[in-house]
């Protein structure tokens, strides 16, 4: 969910989970991502195939000083909330748009490195 107000980024963003209901997507509570959405402007979700962990992109600053970061929360079991998210450090730089590799051990990401966009890669 986000507010655009006409600028290159958003206002607000804040992630949401739904659960597939027959043909229908419902919206889950929002206390399972309460940690998450705590701060910063937060986007590109990227949900582990258990459910049980979850990367994604917090936006920060304010132009032209925007920092783009990806963060990783995690939770005992898919009806639990994720606990307080941690920064990636092994990713430096504007980074955003993490992806999961099926088998959960690496991750790929957009980043910009040297004034260049492109695609990377980390594993665990």
């Amino acid at each position: 969910m986000a507010c655009f107000s006409g600028g290159a980024v958003p206002d607000t963003a804040r992630l949401a989970l739904a659960q597939r209901q027959g043909s229908d997507f419902v919206r889950a509570g929002d206390t399972q991502l309460a940690a998450v959405n705590a701060e910063g402007r937060n986007y590109a979700p990227a949900l582990s195939r258990d459910d049980c962990e979850l990367f994604y992109t917090r936006l920060t600053g304010f132009f032209p000083f925007y920092a783009a970061t990806i963060w990783r929360a995690a939770r005992r079991t898919p009806e639990a909330p994720f606990e307080a998210p941690r920064r990636l450090d092994a990713i430096e730089s504007f980074a955003e748009g993490p992806t999961i590799s099926p088998d959960g051990r690496a991750l790929y990401y957009h980043a910009r490195r040297d004034g260049r966009f492109g695609l990377y890669r980390v594993t665990r």
